[in-house]
């Protein structure tokens, strides 16, 4: 199971580096380096797709305070929230329109509670896809290799490893929901029935 000091130590084989950490804790420069940029990189590669391992729902309660029009309610992101995925109906199922992010509020006239789905901060790395750290961890020696190993560090052989892993983490990642079943608008179906149910008329069955 991959932890942070797994994931580190990994950055510095994508470097080329021969330095091995026993935690990211370490005196040594390599830790510090990788230390000091970890979580601002952690949680932009979070922000950057649609993990479903990062994904989690919630059912917001509104704010109280005076929301100013065209809005009624105003709805405040979860504190470790990252980046708002979509606002659901109250099913769960469909997704909404008719609201607008400002700062780390939505704003709404659909009423309490407001069912969102969001991308979560998550520190442990122990939760994450490890095809997903796996890509992380590159993008920690990307930013850290040239200080880590100097001109020796080849950053373009990283950044096609990169490529590589990332395609592969977001193709298995894309695979492990089953596509989701729109039921037709009402636009369409009378746009194929003239208006009219066909349900039950002569003519209507497929042979």
């Amino acid at each position: 199971m991959a932890d942070q000091t797994s994931v580190a130590n990994l950055a510095l084989m994508f470097i080329g580096s021969e330095t091995r950490l026993l935690s990211i804790d370490d005196e040594k420069d390599a830790a510090r380096s990788l230390k000091s940029i970890w979580a601002i990189e952690r949680q932009a590669f979070i922000r950057s797709n649609s993990w479903n391992w990062a994904t989690r729902r919630h059912a917001l309660a509104a704010e109280a305070i005076t929301v100013p029009p065209p809005y009624e309610f105003s709805y405040k992101l979860p504190a470790l929230a990252i980046r708002l995925i979509s606002v659901l109906d109250g099913s769960g199922r469909d997704e909404v329109s008719g609201y607008q992010q400002e700062g780390r509020s939505i704003l709404t006239n659909h009423g309490a509670p407001l069912h969102v789905k969001c991308l979560m901060d998550i520190p442990e790395i122990a939760e994450w896809d490890p095809l997903a750290a796996q890509v992380f961890a590159g993008k920690l020696a990307l930013t850290c290799g040239q200080r880590i190993a100097g001109s020796a560090f080849d950053r373009d052989l990283t950044l096609r490893r990169i490529r590589e892993a990332s395609s592969d983490a977001k193709s298995v990642d894309a695979m492990e929901n089953p596509p989701i079943e729109q039921e037709e608008s009402s636009w369409v179906t009378a746009r194929c029935t003239g208006g009219y149910s066909t349900m039950g008329r002569p003519g209507w069955e497929i042979n």
